[in-house]
């Protein structure tokens, strides 16, 4: 399983769009329990042409999710060793990964029930480290 961030580069997530594009068994497994989805890796990225955002994607953890007014705020550390992806390169992996073409321009945190290890294997990107 992973988490994927979309748009959410100012680490925080209004609550409506926290757990969108996520399977219902999954949602019900995390729910609001921050401490399990600090366990899962995290592919961000920012939405498919915001041209205010470098377009690429970083792999991760989040830390320190807080619900905070309508939202939540969260510390996202990108793992130096897992490097930067241009947004195409996820594109491509896009069914690889469980995303959907909708994902990629809307803002939202999704859980990902896919191994984000294993999905990229064969792809040469260098995204994952079984590549």
């Amino acid at each position: 399983m992973f988490s994927l961030l979309v748009g959410l580069t100012d680490g925080e997530v209004p609550s409506g769009r926290l757990l969108e594009y996520t399977d219902s068994a999954s949602k019900q497994a995390f729910g609001t329990n921050f401490a399990k989805l600090q366990e899962l890796p995290v592919l961000s990225m920012p939405e498919i042409g915001d041209e205010t955002s470098e377009q690429v994607a970083r792999v991760g953890r989040v830390h320190d999710i807080k619900a905070v007014g309508r939202g939540h705020r969260f510390n996202f550390v990108a793992n130096p060793s897992s490097g930067q992806f241009a947004v195409p390169t996820i594109e491509r992996l896009a069914s690889k990964l469980g995303i959907d073409n909708w994902e990629f321009r809307r803002t939202h945190w999704a859980v990902k029930d896919i191994d984000l290890a294993g999905s990229g294997r064969g792809c040469n990107t260098g995204l994952f480290l079984s590549c």
